[in-house]
């Protein structure tokens, strides 16, 4: 009973979070449609932020 709950919850996280995913994505393409530039910025430096994080990894 404890493990399925557990494995529930993980489920439910991952649901949650592919769906913040994609309401995220979602406000950056009407973004770039709204504001490009403003946009095209913070998609860059999100962008490098995560080549960083990945680098240091490696």
């Amino acid at each position: 009973m404890l493990t399925f709950h557990k494995n529930n919850d993980k489920r439910i996280k991952s649901i949650f979070a592919s769906f913040v995913l994609l309401l995220l994505c979602s406000v950056l393409h009407l973004s770039i449609r709204r504001y490009s530039h403003l946009a095209n910025w913070y998609v860059y430096s999100f962008m490098a932020g995560l080549r960083e994080m990945i680098y240091k990894k490696k």
